[in-house]
């Protein structure tokens, strides 16, 4: 009885409580730079990767929700350099379903959803996230979204120093590198890929390096494949 009468010992506070945030945009709370701005306020950053986590369940394999939550991917991009949990929301949004990346890729309106992740790899570096939104939105399954395709395999094939990793055969091992390792915060000089994958089962800052260039390398091998996987139109070449 005496936890239930603390709940409610002053409801006009509660009251004006709810009035505040009542009246508070949507949209003002969207954006990142609220987010941000509060960087040692760990509540609210808690509240934001709960938030992500409740949505993740509602989207998965619920094809009405998704199409609903799709209609904020604008504002869930914004917030995939915060690690509150975009990330994974997007791709569960994504994850099988054709209707929604048919209705995306034949609406002009929405090209920018996948100019946003081949531009940042360009300017901000190689971060296999983008990869990882970019094989979502280029097939289903087997099939490929042709529109989609058209647009990434272009890009890559025109960024390819920025995009893809530079790989090479050296005394009988495969051997990769980053040529813009500064932006990634990658290791510049050619590495093995055995060697790779051994420092990155172990704990420290080269270790982290070393596991998202590995994580970078696979997702690019699996970003290709997902681009020449068939359309509607047939196999691509």
């Amino acid at each position: 009885q005496s936890a239930q009468d603390n709940l409610f010992t002053d409801s006009s506070q509660l009251s004006r409580e709810v009035e505040h945030w009542s009246e508070v945009p949507l949209v003002e709370l969207t954006r990142p730079s609220d987010v941000v701005a509060l960087p040692a306020n760990r509540t609210a950053r808690l509240v934001c990767e709960l938030c992500y986590t409740v949505l993740v369940q509602m989207v998965h394999k619920h094809e009405h929700n998704s199409s609903h939550v799709a209609t904020f991917l604008g504002e869930i991009q914004d917030q995939l350099v915060l690690k509150l949990g975009a990330e994974k929301l997007l791709l569960e949004i994504l994850a099988d379903n054709e209707a929604l990346l048919q209705t995306i890729a034949n609406d002009a309106t929405k090209t920018h959803h996948i100019a946003f992740h081949l531009e940042a790899l360009v300017t901000e570096g190689k971060d296999p996230m983008h990869l990882r939104f970019l094989s979502s939105m280029a097939a289903v399954s087997d099939k490929g979204i042709e529109p989609h395709q058209d647009k990434i395999l272009p890009h890559l094939l025109a960024h390819v120093r920025e995009t893809l990793m530079e790989v090479r055969v050296w005394h009988q091992a495969v051997q990769i590198r980053d040529p813009y390792s500064e932006k990634a915060d990658m290791p510049p000089e050619w590495l093995e890929l055995v060697a790779i994958a051994g420092g990155a089962t172990r704990h420290g800052r080269r270790s982290k390096a070393l596991r998202q260039m590995l994580d970078y390398f696979i997702e690019s091998l699996m970003l290709l494949a997902t681009l020449c996987k068939p359309g509607r139109s047939g196999r691509r070449v």
